[in-house]
């Protein structure tokens, strides 16, 4: 994303991977800092060919790169239109993009390519790497797994939290429905919707998680 605009919108250029600079642990900006801003590669650069995932804010279509025909993710995030459509919080996008970007290169995290926008409906979308047949292991636990390859498993998902909080990210909703499983059993975490970037010991978030009995997370603002 190249610092260009005084509000996101789409424009066309070459294929292109995603740079959101996150912050370092311990690290801030000073009160009234010059907010960067941003001009969105265009969604049109994509063909959405299935719906691979959705949750009560989100959905994920597989898709076709129209430039290089390569398959990706393009999850489209929750915009603030009546029925979920329209522009998000743009705000709430930059901090998805900075957590899933600071943990880039990690073979059990789900890779972003890029960020993207319709200019028309100011819709926003994440453009991430095509894992397998986009099953996550929810959908895939109806087999028992021998204890074997559950300490496989288990052993990828420590590794990508180990990887995440030494890159000063809190995932906060690690849980089946977030994890993706490829053809080969290997897993990626996926879904930073509610991460967050670490603060400093003692500075307080800005938003909070209330983890309820089911298992959903419910995201709040103070």
């Amino acid at each position: 994303m190249a610092v260009e605009a005084e509000k996101p919108e789409s424009r066309k250029r070459p294929a292109a991977e995603a740079d959101p600079e996150p912050r370092p642990c311990g690290s801030g900006t000073t009160d009234g800092a010059k907010r960067r801003r941003y001009v969105l590669a265009s969604a049109d650069d994509y063909e959405k060919l299935d719906v691979v995932g959705h949750d009560a804010f989100d959905v994920v279509f597989k898709a076709r790169d129209r430039r290089t025909g390569m398959m990706v993710a393009l999850k489209r995030l929750h915009g603030e239109d009546e029925g979920g459509y329209g522009a998000p919080d743009f705000d709430a996008v930059r901090v998805e993009a900075a957590c899933q970007t600071a943990c880039r290169g990690h073979p059990s995290i789900v890779e972003i390519k890029d960020v993207v926008g319709n200019g028309k409906t100011g819709e926003i979308f994440l453009v991430m790497e095509f894992v397998g047949d986009g099953h996550s292991l929810r959908e895939k636990c109806y087999r028992s797994y021998s204890a074997d390859l559950t300490r496989v498993m288990m052993r990828q998902l420590i590794d990508a939290a180990k990887k995440m909080h030494s890159s000063c990210v809190l995932h906060n909703d690690i849980k089946p429905e977030n994890v993706i499983v490829s053809v080969d059993d290997a897993l990626k975490i996926c879904d930073f919707g509610v991460a967050m970037l670490m603060k400093p010991t003692g500075k307080p978030y800005s938003r909070y998680l209330a983890i309820h009995l089911a298992g959903a997370v419910t995201l709040g603002f103070h």
